[in-house]
């Protein structure tokens, strides 16, 4: 019981950091134009089409994606191992499938808002180096932890449109976390 509590207290504690590098991010719109990208070199990842755009595949996990509500993720995953309510921005609820698989809802919406897989669907993984990332996606946009004066911790944000968006929590060059979904905070 009490390890439940443990991994519940990281999965909160994560989310906040989460949360918090997004709300940081200003306008919300963290992806540099596609002129710019070119110029700068960044559509070389091997996860964006020709065009230099991120594939749609990016922005979804074992059939999950924002906006899904309870019921079609049901339909998709199952019944989730756990059911958690937790008071942050807005009032969220937290599913569980598996060990570093999360899924959050907001509770007005009943909709889905972030997916927090331990993959993406192009392999990168949860501990993977920053460098992996790179390589895979382009640069991104950076964005410093507010958290922690320590340069090595900070997000990267990749963004499709106006609502598809991913982010990768770096620490110490390892992706800490990854996010699925629209920032709680725009």
């Amino acid at each position: 019981m009490q390890s439940k509590r443990v991994v519940t207290a990281l999965f909160l504690t994560g989310l906040i950091l989460v949360l918090a590098a997004c709300a940081s991010t200003g306008d919300g719109n963290n992806q540099p134009s596609q002129d710019q990208a070119q110029e700068n070199g960044e559509n070389s990842g091997n996860n964006k089409s020709a065009e230099g755009q991120l594939a749609d595949s990016l922005f979804v996990y074992n059939g999950v994606k924002p906006g899904m509500t309870k019921q079609e993720v049901i339909d998709v995953l199952g019944e989730p191992v756990e059911k958690e309510d937790s008071q942050l921005r807005e009032s969220i609820t937290s599913w569980t499938y598996g060990k570093d698989f999360h899924v959050a809802f907001s509770d007005s919406s009943d909709k889905v808002i972030t997916v927090l897989p331990p993959e993406t669907s192009s392999g990168i993984k949860l501990g993977d180096s920053y460098q992996k990332v790179i390589e895979q996606y382009g640069e991104g946009a950076r964005v410093q932890s507010r958290h922690t004066s320590d340069p090595s911790y900070f997000t990267l944000n990749y963004t499709k449109g106006e609502n598809e968006k991913i982010h990768f929590i770096i620490g110490r060059d390892k992706v800490k976390i990854i996010e699925i979904g629209a920032s709680l905070a725009d």
